[in-house]
């Protein structure tokens, strides 16, 4: 199987954007990761072997970044 692409869309509570995006850039999962102004304050591209490891990662390791207050995937299809 080929590898899994989507872009995340994180909103964070106020003041912790850049901590936030601190800890994305340790995970190898993460290609790239840019802070937004706007509705969502970060954007992320992430790659995994699969959808079930994208929904651990971000399920589990995403979602439980201190900071993290919202998100939204949306898996690339080509």
């Amino acid at each position: 199987m080929s590898n899994i692409n989507a872009m995340l869309l994180i909103g964070t509570k106020s003041g912790t954007e850049r901590k936030v995006y601190d800890e994305l850039n340790k995970h190898d999962e993460i290609e790239f990761v840019n802070e937004l102004f706007g509705t969502w304050d970060i954007i992320a591209k992430i790659q995994t072997e699969s959808v079930e490891r994208m929904d651990e990662f971000v399920s589990d390791i995403i979602r439980n970044i201190k900071g993290v207050d919202s998100t939204m995937t949306l898996i690339v299809s080509r």
